[in-house]
């Protein structure tokens, strides 16, 4: 097997080419670990999705508009995704859990009202 290989109208050294295709495994895992970022985040946005038609969520809702001072719901869907301090979840994964929409419904007042959290 010869030593050179002609890449790009020039001569690169068979160990050129190695760190080539090196290089192209590492992109290739990066990517990998984008997808795998993307997929997560789709998901997690599904279930934001499924959550905002549930009457659960408008109970969130009521709060959630006198907290951030706009009828838009947006901002509560935002920090639904957002991690609770000292659980080490989302806002919304506590809802899903039992007596979560409770736990979850009594820290937006406490917020709301400047209890501690």
């Amino acid at each position: 097997m010869p030593d050179l290989v002609l890449r790009h109208g020039k001569q690169a050294t068979s160990r050129s080419c190695a760190r080539a295709g090196a290089k192209q495994g590492l992109i290739r895992q990066m990517n990998s670990e984008v997808e795998t970022f993307i997929r997560e985040q789709r998901e997690l946005l599904d279930r934001l999705e499924v959550f905002s038609r549930s009457p659960e969520f408008e109970v969130l809702a009521a709060t959630g508009r006198e907290l951030f001072q706009s009828p838009s719901d947006a901002q509560l869907a935002g920090w639904l995704l957002q991690p609770v301090y000292g659980t080490g979840k989302r806002a919304i994964d506590l809802v899903e859990e039992p007596g979560g929409l409770a736990r979850v419904s009594n820290l937006l007042e406490r917020i709301l009202h400047g209890g501690c959290v």
